[in-house]
């Protein structure tokens, strides 16, 4: 795993760390994330890399980056990603952040559509994390600098890139109905009406947050 991370760097990132309980339970992956999961959980040492990179300590701290409904579109996997999928991911962020918090680990939810079409709120938030720094919408990853193959990162191009090429082809946020005010959609989803509150209830709970 450590061989995907430069360990001369204050910060080393993992993505997709799965369902709350995995967070916390003796899994193995694909990329060894397991290893340092249980060094922060169960006091356990952490992998040989770090040790001979001379680390000694690493504090954990998660993002949640959280995607409105109306932003689905914007997703590779718009074909199989649904809207009663969509409520599950909702509930399972919400359970994220309530099941770290809980352990006292920093935990902090970030809107997509705030990285893309309110950047000023975004910063604001993601300045809170220790360490950070500030974000560069201009940056973009090297591979085999930035990031490895083994990082499983989609790279192509900025944020910024990115925000201009919506806008080329009309989905910018007022085409895609994202409320950059707010940090919700400006519609309800298209569900079913139970469904459709619960996503709306859920959805500005965690704009709240990423607001907060």
């Amino acid at each position: 795993m450590a061989k995907f991370w430069d360990l001369n760097k204050d910060i080393i990132l993992m993505q997709k760390l799965g369902h709350p309980s995995s967070l916390f339970e003796n899994e193995a992956d694909d990329m060894g994330r397991a290893d340092v999961i249980q060094y922060l959980h169960q006091h356990k040492p952490l992998p040989q890399e770090f040790r001979n990179a001379n680390i000694r300590k690493v504090e954990p701290v998660v993002i949640i980056l959280w995607r409105p409904h109306c932003l689905r579109v914007l997703s590779s996997s718009i074909h199989w990603y649904t809207l009663d999928r969509h409520l599950q991911d909702l509930r399972r962020w919400i359970k994220i952040k309530s099941e770290t918090a809980s352990r006292g680990i920093p935990t902090f939810v970030l809107n997509f559509g705030d990285m893309l079409f309110n950047q000023v709120a975004f910063r604001k938030n993601l300045n809170k994390v220790q360490c950070m720094g500030n974000i560069d919408f201009d940056f973009v990853p090297r591979l085999y600098r930035d990031v490895w193959p083994g990082n499983h990162y989609k790279i192509g191009g900025s944020i910024a890139d990115y925000v201009e090429h919506l806008e080329s082809r009309n989905l910018g946020a007022r085409h895609l109905g994202f409320n950059e005010s707010t940090g919700t959609c400006n519609q309800k989803a298209a569900a079913n009406k139970t469904n459709a509150e619960m996503i709306k209830m859920l959805e500005e709970e965690l704009a709240h947050m990423s607001r907060w």
